[in-house]
C-alpha cells in the first residue's frame, strides 16, 4: 500500500527537495516535546523583547520604513512614526522579514544582484481553521506533540486560492477522513469551519531550477557589509 506524506504547513513533503526539508524541519521535532507559553499565545515573546529593548525608547511600534540606502559608511532609514518622521543613522542593519523582492523593494534600494536573487524565492499558501463538529479524534497526529486536537487543521497548497475554494477544499477533506477513519458528526452536527486564516506566502524557498542553476553560489556571493541577507531559512 502507497502513503502520501504531508506534514504540518508545508503541503505535500514528497514534493520537496531534500535540502528544503532538512532546512525545514529540525530533528528535535521529531524526537522531543514542544515549548509553550503558559498561555498558548506567542504575545509574550514581543513583550519579552521590548523590554529587553528598553521599550519605547528603542522599539518603534506603529510605524513604518519609508526609506533605507546604504553605503560603505553605514545605513540610514527614514521611519514614520506617530510623532512625525525620524532618520537613523546606524553602522550596520538587519532585515527580519521575508527576503523577497516585492517585501523589500517598497522601502530598501535593493541592488541589481539581490534583486536577481530575491526575484527567484517561491512559496506555498497555508491556511489554517478550527473545524467544530467532527466527531471524535480523527486518528491525525503529530511527531512530537502529544496533546494536538484533529480539530485544528492546516491546509497548504501551491497554488493561491479564494477563500471559498479553500473553505471548500478543506471540508471535502474533514468528509474524507472522516470516512476513512470511520468517524461520524454527533446528532445533528456536521463539519463547519471556524476562523478561517490565510498565512501567505509561507515556506519561503528556492525553487528546483534555481538550486541547479547556482542560486545559493549567488545568495552567499552578495553576503557583505551593505547586504542585510543571510542563509535563506524556508518558513514564514
Amino acid at each position: 500500500m502507497a502513503y502520501e506524506v504531508f506534514y504540518v504547513q508545508a503541503g505535500n513533503a514528497l514534493e520537496l527537495l531534500t535540502l528544503n526539508v532538512m532546512k525545514y524541519y529540525s530533528t528535535l521535532e521529531f524526537t522531543t516535546d514542544r515549548l509553550y507559553t503558559v498561555n498558548r499565545g506567542n504575545q509574550i515573546i514581543y513583550n519579552t523583547a521590548h523590554k529587553k529593548l528598553n521599550g519605547s525608547d528603542n522599539v518603534f511600534l506603529e510605524s513604518s520604513i519609508k526609506s533605507i540606502t546604504r553605503n560603505d559608511d553605514g545605513v540610514v532609514a527614514v521611519v514614520e512614526r506617530p510623532c512625525g518622521t525620524q532618520t537613523i543613522r546606524a553602522k550596520k542593519l538587519v532585515i527580519a522579514i521575508r527576503p523577497r523582492y516585492v517585501d523589500m523593494a517598497p522601502f530598501l534600494d535593493v541592488k541589481p544582484n539581490e534583486e536577481k536573487i530575491t526575484k527567484q524565492f517561491s512559496n506555498i499558501h497555508t491556511w489554517t481553521c478550527i473545524l467544530n463538529g467532527t466527531g471524535e479524534t480523527l486518528g491525525i497526529s503529530q511527531s512530537g506533540i502529544s496533546d494536538v486536537e484533529a480539530r485544528a487543521f492546516w491546509w497548504s497548497t501551491d497554488a493561491e486560492i479564494t477563500k471559498e475554494k479553500a473553505a471548500s477544499s478543506l471540508l471535502r477533506t474533514a468528509y474524507f477522513v472522516q470516512g476513512a477513519s470511520n468517524v461520524t458528526s454527533p446528532t445533528g452536527e456536521r463539519p463547519t469551519i471556524n476562523n478561517l486564516k490565510q498565512h501567505t506566502p509561507y515556506l519561503l524557498h528556492a525553487p528546483r531550477e534555481a538550486v541547479a542553476n547556482g542560486f545559493y553560489k549567488g545568495m552567499n556571493a552578495m553576503r557583505g557589509s551593505t547586504t542585510p541577507i543571510g542563509p535563506a531559512r524556508p518558513g514564514n
